[in-house]
């Protein structure tokens, strides 16, 4: 099935491209850095695109995906970068099955997992809900999404996740953290065998310090003062995703 992959040229868009033709699939990589360059926020270009590649199924990825990039410029540049890219792909998609990796944020600070409603503490995961809802009404075909907490994995860039006034800033909040390749996987699964109008937790069940993720660089963070509150475990189970076959580490990937 030709898939075309947007935003493929970023961090977790390389490891979907891979993990979609080791399926046997024909995947095609569009957006910055990939020789299909396209704004997503122009739909003209999009309209172009969907021309061109003449795709069967959709994996979307672009957008701003981290917190510390969306934090810049004005607040209506910022929403567009996540809503229009999206909205401006399920117009061109029709009723062909499209996956959106969303992000773990549009929970805030709880409950987690499969089923649980947004309730998004900070303007990010709020854009990011906002896109998942507007998706699922605008699309035409399937739309399925997949929601990670932190990704990581050779070239993952560093990230900003954790807001200062809340207990996820506090050194032994246990967070937890994926192979981007094993995300790919997932998302792969998804394309196949997932449920349509399914909101996926993308999680490993496995959790790291955050006081070792920052002494490690894969979080940035300005020390670590006392949050309030108690500690806390972001974190959740992916049994939606789990019964679908996939798991975690499957592949021989290397602990992140």
């Amino acid at each position: 099935m030709r898939v075309l992959v947007t935003g493929g040229g970023g961090f977790l868009g390389r490891h979907v491209l891979q993990a979609l033709a080791e399926a046997g699939h024909d995947p095609v990589s569009a957006g910055h850095d990939t020789p299909l360059p396209t704004e997503f926020r122009l739909a003209e270009q999009v309209e172009d695109l969907f021309s061109e590649v003449r795709p069967e199924a959709v994996v979307h990825l672009a957008g701003t995906s981290r917190r510390e990039d969306f934090a810049r410029g004005p607040v209506e540049v910022r929403t567009e970068n996540v809503s229009h890219p999206l909205l401006n792909v399920l117009e061109q998609a029709g009723r062909r099955r499209v996956v959106a990796v969303s992000t773990a944020l549009v929970w805030g600070e709880g409950p987690l997992g499969d089923g649980v409603a947004p309730r998004p503490r900070d303007l990010y995961g709020a854009a990011r809900a906002t896109a998942e809802v507007m998706g699922a009404r605008r699309a035409q075909g399937d739309f399925l999404l997949l929601r990670p907490f932190l990704l990581l994995g050779e070239g993952a860039p560093a990230c900003e996740l954790f807001d200062a006034r809340s207990g996820w800033r506090r050194g032994d909040t246990a967070v937890d953290v994926l192979h981007a390749h094993d995300a790919a996987l997932a998302v792969a699964t998804v394309l196949s065998r997932g449920a349509a109008g399914m909101a996926y937790t993308l999680a490993s069940g496995g959790t790291m310090a955050l006081a070792s993720l920052v002494e490690s660089g894969r979080v940035r963070a300005e020390g670590l003062p006392p949050g309030e509150g108690p500690s806390r475990v972001w974190s959740a189970p992916a049994s939606a995703l789990q019964a679908l076959g996939w798991r975690p580490g499957s592949q021989g990937h290397p602990p992140v």
